[in-house]
């Protein structure tokens, strides 16, 4: 069964951080499947991509346990992991934050 959905569009923002954020949803792909090794979290995306990427990424899933790090669920754009309250989007891996000042 397919994740479905629903279209939402992104106006170009600079946030207060200085983040520009100019990536619409409907332009990203929808996560598949998520898993989880010893040193990496990995997706497969509805458009066929595979991407993994460190735990290094994220402090929060650098410091947490092995168990802490399987535990977590997955919607269409998003990976959450509940115990130690991190997300982490689809957006976020393939399109990293510029700074406004980079933009």
């Amino acid at each position: 069964m397919a994740t479905i959905a629903q279209p939402t569009i992104l106006q170009s923002i600079i946030k207060p951080n200085g983040v520009v954020d100019q990536v619409m949803i409907d332009d990203l792909p929808i996560i598949k499947n998520v898993w989880v090794d010893d040193t990496r979290v990995h997706m497969d995306l509805e458009d066929g991509r595979s991407i993994a990427w460190p735990f290094t990424w994220s402090p929060l899933l650098a410091n947490a346990t092995s168990e802490q790090r399987q535990h977590f669920s997955f919607s269409a754009y998003h990976i959450f992991w509940d115990d130690i309250d991190e997300i982490i989007g689809v957006k976020n891996v393939l399109y990293p934050p510029i700074k406004a000042a980079d933009a």
